[in-house]
């Protein structure tokens, strides 16, 4: 069975995909941090969108389940050539990255998320829209790419392990130690027991 994350990221990737349709090349699942070699490697499959899961904080701690709120993030990257405002409102021949954002921030903002083919049963949550990124977008024009982004949550529930999150075995730390020895003394292993 699939997790409430993958769930989310697969219809959040389908989504954008029924929006944006041939207009990007690539949609895909990206890290939270993008380093120099990961930006290089994308740059072939530009215009792109990328759906990055950034975290989730707890709601609540009690019962069955963990009420978490999730944050997703929607990265638009260009790379026109014609320069930066190209790279942001497109050309002749691409779109540009304020197009795609706007276009996403309409298609999912207060969007009922629903796994791929799922029916009226099987809904997961309402995307709320919480901002529209230009940040990245200053710090990569040296490269020729504009990246922006915009972020959404969605509240999810998620399960406990099925032992019931028995933490027993871990209350008590035992461990015995070689703490070293001065040459020709006896052995010196200490043996410890903790409560946690």
């Amino acid at each position: 069975m699939s997790s409430q994350v993958e769930l989310v990221l697969e219809a959040l990737k389908q989504q954008v995909r029924n929006t944006l349709q041939a207009t990007v090349r690539t949609v895909a699942w990206a890290p939270q941090d993008w380093d120099e070699d990961y930006i290089k490697r994308i740059a072939l499959q530009l215009p792109a969108v990328f759906v990055v899961f950034a975290g989730a904080v707890p709601r609540d701690m009690d019962g069955a389940s963990v009420p978490v709120n999730t944050r997703w993030v929607l990265v638009a990257v260009t790379a026109q050539k014609q320069g930066a405002e190209a790279r942001a409102l497109g050309d002749q021949r691409e779109i540009g990255g304020y197009e795609i954002i706007e276009r996403l921030i309409g298609a999912c903002a207060g969007w009922l998320v629903k796994p791929f083919g799922g029916g009226a049963d099987s809904e997961i949550g309402t995307l709320r829209f919480v901002e529209w990124d230009v940040t990245a977008e200053q710090q990569l024009e040296k490269i020729a790419l504009s990246i922006q982004s915009a972020s959404f949550e969605i509240d999810l529930s998620l399960d406990r392990a099925e032992d019931g999150g028995d933490l027993s075995p871990f209350v008590q730390f035992d461990g015995t130690f070689d703490i070293g020895q001065a040459s020709g003394a006896p052995p010196t292993d200490i043996n410890v027991t903790l409560e946690q």
